[in-house]
């Protein structure tokens, strides 16, 4: 991660200009880490204006990279201060042109590389399964039967990394969208793609799970090989922690969404039974985990959960591509 610094490294005047020559630059949202690593190198902060530091650093090494920064992302910075990311190096470079220091850094995400998404910057976690919730939203476009409209408010209970907050108001444009993530490194994932994609003042995060009930603590059981399959549900996984927890009609209370999208790994049957009216919603779109309900062979839970739906949507399909298995992808409409 950009936040994540390893302390100075010796490297030769080779490595350095290659490190100069090719990569990409710090993002805004990094300032703090850079000054944090700054400040335990020992390296000073001055008050050298921007037009001298690029003149300086470009008689030395050239003309700079075509995607130089917006120069704001400086000013609080005394020297230039450049990641490269495929050298894995940040060089600092003082207001002669002088490289001063060289870091190594530690990353831990990638972007994520397809057609499918456009221009945004979606951070994935390498070697986990965050591509395939991507590619699920935006390649599957499982969700291509919502109507959001400029007028709605989306709920998307389960957020994950973000994908279909991204998809929601890429695809769309909604007047706002609310995201609920209960687990830690994936609500870090959503908060970063929220703010590479500036996105920040239409999507508001919360990382807090949604339940039927009022207690506010309860264990997450980690699933190790797979980062959208955590649950609240008794499981088999070995690893658990303790988590902040919301009751999900407050949350439909607070923002009043008119579109929700639900994947909550099996609390969906305890929270839809729990919802006092769907009134205000007009479209919703969830998953039901009959396996991790115990619901696989006479579906009980899952037809309680349609009989309750049919009560308030005059359109209840189930949308289930083959991929999902015993997962069922429910649509319902007024």
């Amino acid at each position: 991660m950009l936040d994540m610094f390893e302390r100075p490294v010796k490297v030769s005047d080779a490595e350095k200009k290659t490190c100069i020559i090719c990569g990409s630059l710090i993002e805004d949202h990094s300032k703090k880490s850079l000054i944090r690593c700054l400040y335990e190198s020992n390296i000073r902060l001055s008050d050298v204006s921007l037009d001298l530091k690029w003149l300086n650093a470009e008689r030395k090494f050239g003309k700079l990279p075509k995607n130089q920064p917006d120069r704001s992302h400086l000013d609080t910075l005394g020297n230039l201060v450049y990641t490269f990311l495929n050298e894995k190096k940040v060089i600092i470079i003082d207001k002669s042109g002088e490289i001063i220091d060289v870091q190594e850094l530690t990353l831990e995400e990638e972007y994520c590389q397809s057609e499918f998404i456009g221009n945004l910057k979606i951070l994935i976690r390498p070697k986990t399964t965050d591509v395939v919730s991507v590619m699920e939203v935006f390649k599957d476009e499982v969700y291509k039967k919502l109507k959001i409209t400029d007028n709605d408010i989306v709920l998307d209970l389960g957020a994950n990394i973000g994908a279909f907050s991204l998809y929601a108001n890429s695809k769309h444009s909604p007047q706002k969208t609310y995201s609920y993530e209960v687990e830690p490194s994936n609500f870090e994932m959503l908060r970063k793609n929220v703010g590479n994609n500036v996105l920040a003042d239409k999507i508001n995060y919360f990382n807090l799970g949604v339940v039927a009930d009022n207690i506010e603590k309860r264990d997450l059981f980690l699933d190790t090989n797979c980062t959208g399959c955590h649950t609240m549900l008794p499981s088999l996984q070995k690893q658990k922690i303790l988590v902040q927890c919301v009751n999900i009609q407050d949350v439909i209370e607070k923002h009043n969404p008119t579109v929700v999208k639900m994947d909550i790994e099996g609390s969906e049957y305890e929270c839809l039974k729990s919802i006092k009216s769907f009134k205000n919603i007009r479209e919703l779109m969830l998953e039901f985990h009959s396996e991790l309900l115990v619901d696989e062979e006479n579906n009980e839970k899952l037809n309680e959960v349609i009989d309750i739906l049919k009560k308030s949507f005059s359109v209840v399909e189930d949308l289930s591509p083959t991929q999902f298995g015993n997962t069922r992808l429910i649509y319902c409409s007024k």
